[in-house]
């Protein structure tokens, strides 16, 4: 028995953790200088997978299947005519491109009696995503 769900970030209550980020948008982007970056919308697709025999179940995990990121950059302005007084930064609403990341489920030994995702790592530098569930 498989069912397919979604939890978003901006529904659910999990953390999104992100390693070198400002040096991948530089590099992938473009963006030469980065004051922040904000985690606008995480979706991790996930699926949850229930083996059954006729005495019982045998086993039950979680994985996850797909994960999608929009981030908010804040990029700096520098008044050209005095670049000591600094203007609002420009945000910039960026859709990430994971595909080429690695996909990587951990989930807790210790079953609460529910199954939802807890944390979300995105390293960039390794192109590997984490997502925990239940830890």
């Amino acid at each position: 028995m498989n069912k397919n769900f979604i939890s978003r970030k901006s529904d659910d209550n999990f953390d999104v953790t992100l390693d070198n980020e400002k040096k991948f948008l530089t590099k992938e982007y473009l963006i030469p200088v980065i004051e922040e970056v904000i985690v606008s919308e995480c979706r991790v697709s996930w699926d949850f997978d229930l083996e059954c025999r006729s005495w019982g179940v045998k086993s039950f995990t979680c994985y996850a299947l797909d994960v999608s990121l929009e981030l908010l950059v804040e990029i700096p302005q520098v008044n050209p005519d005095d670049p000591m007084l600094s203007e609002s930064p420009i945000e910039k609403f960026i859709d990430i491109n994971l595909k080429e990341f690695e996909l990587d489920t951990e989930v807790s030994e210790d079953f609460s009696g529910q199954f939802c995702v807890d944390d979300v790592r995105i390293d960039f530098q390794d192109k590997k995503i984490t997502v925990y569930i239940n830890n």
